[in-house]
């Protein structure tokens, strides 16, 4: 039931989340590093969605671009507004 034009664009941002969730997860496991917010996946998910979109053509770059930009803003609402802990610090690439 998805356009067939909005269809690679769902499939590189459920990469992205994949992917964000695999490095975090290595992270943890390998380098001991520990994870204070759940929202730095999210975070770092949006990070990719903006690298991934250079690669796009034109029009899907413009809409991956506004989708990461909604994606990190809805995650720092969130976040500042549920209480999330100013001394904790978000993974950085």
């Amino acid at each position: 039931g998805v356009d067939k034009t909005l269809r690679p664009l769902i499939l590189v941002g459920a990469t992205a989340v994949f992917w964000s969730i695999w490095l975090c997860r290595n992270d943890i496991v390998f380098d001991k590093k520990k994870m204070h917010s759940c929202m730095q996946v999210l975070l770092l998910c949006t990070n990719w969605l903006r690298l991934w979109a250079l690669l796009q053509k034109v029009q899907h770059k413009e809409l991956m671009e506004s989708g990461a930009k909604r994606l990190e803003w809805i995650t720092r609402e969130f976040m500042f507004r549920f209480g999330w802990r100013a001394s904790s610090r978000l993974l950085t690439l």
